[in-house]
C-alpha cells in the first residue's frame, strides 16, 4: 500500500518474511517518509552497518526525514533506525520500539565489532538489540516528539565513529524490560537531550567519550540547533513543540 516516488514514500507498510533485509535505505539526496508502518520480525545480523535495520541513512549528503512512522522490531540486532557516515536523520512524531530475539545457537559473546549481537558483558545489562544507532564520522541523529524503546540494552546509542550529534527532544526513551541505558556518548559525541522522559532500566547515560547535556526544550536552544544542524523543522513545528524539563527514572542506577 501507500506511494513511493523519488522524494518520498507516503503510507507504506513493510513487514518481515524473513531475516537481515532492511525496510528502507536511502544513501545520498534527501528523502521524506511519511506515516510509513514497518514491522520486521527475525534477526538482523550487524547494527554496525545496519543490516537487518527498519530505517538507514547513509552517508555524506544524505537526509531522511520521517515523521508518523510506527516501526515495531523483534530480533537480535534488528535496529529500528541507523544513521551513519556523515549522514541526518530526523524522526518525528513517531513510535520506534525492538523487543530482543533468540541468538544463533553458535554466538558466543563478543566485543568484536564485526560480530558483536548483544549488550557487552562489562556494562552489566543483558539484550540483544538496540533501537537505535548513531555511526560513523560527523552524523547526526534527531528524534523530536517520539517515543523510543528497546526491551533492554540501548534506546539510543552512538558508536563506531566519531563527532557525531544526537538530539532528542520532548521525546519519551528507555527499556520495556529490567535493564538498559537510554543514550551512550562515545567517539567525541555531542547529545543535547532536550525536554526528554528517560524511563531507564539501568542509566540514563553511559559516557565512554564525548559530552552530553541535559536541559529543558527551552525554544530558542531548539531553535538554534534546528539551524545549525540542518534539522529542516519548520515555524509551525518549532512553535508547537511546548517547553518542556527533562526527566530522568532510572529502575537501577542513574549514569556510568
Amino acid at each position: 500500500g501507500g506511494q513511493v516516488t523519488n522524494a518520498g514514500a507516503y503510507g507504506v507498510r513493510i513487514t518481515s518474511t524473513g531475516q537481515c533485509f532492511d525496510g528502507v535505505f536511502v544513501n545520498g539526496g534527501s528523502y521524506a517518509l511519511e506515516r510509513p508502518e514497518i514491522i520486521l520480525d527475525g534477526n538482523g545480523r550487524c547494527d554496525f552497518v545496519g543490516y537487518g535495520a527498519a530505517l538507514v541513512a547513509n552517508n555524506t549528503g544524505t537526509t531522511l526525514v520521517v515523521d508518523g512512522a510506527q516501526i515495531s522490531n523483534q530480533g537480535a540486532v534488528r535496529t529500528a533506525a541507523i544513521a551513519d557516515n556523515g549522514a541526518t536523520l530526523v524522526v518525528k512524531n513517531s513510535s520506534l520500539s525492538v523487543k530482543n530475539g533468540v541468538l544463533p545457537a553458535d554466538y558466543v559473546p563478543t566485543v568484536n565489532l564485526d560480530t558483536m549481537e548483544s549488550a557487552p558483558w562489562m556494562l552489566s545489562i543483558d539484550g540483544n538489540v538496540r533501537a537505535t544507532n548513531l555511526l560513523g564520522n560527523n552524523s547526526v541523529a534527531a528524534y523530536v516528539n517520539s517515543s523510543v524503546f528497546s526491551e533492554t540494552w540501548g534506546a539510543l546509542s552512538t558508536d563506531s565513529g566519531s563527532d557525531s550529534t544526537l538530539v532528542p527532544v520532548n521525546s519519551v526513551v528507555g527499556q520495556t524490560g529490567p535493564d538498559g541505558y537510554g543514550t551512550y556518548v562515545i567517539g567525541n559525541a555531542t547529545e543535547y537531550l532536550l525536554g526528554t522522559q528517560f524511563d531507564v532500566g539501568s542509566y540514563a547515560s553511559i559516557f565512554t567519550g564525548g559530552s552530553a547535556t541535559y536541559g529543558d526544550s527551552d525554544p530558542a536552544t531548539v531553535a538554534a540547533l534546528n539551524t545549525s544542524l540542518g534539522l529542516g523543522l519548520t515555524d509551525a513545528e518549532l512553535r508547537a513543540l511546548r517547553r518542556q524539563p527533562t526527566v530522568v527514572n532510572s529502575r537501577r542506577f542513574g549514569f556510568m
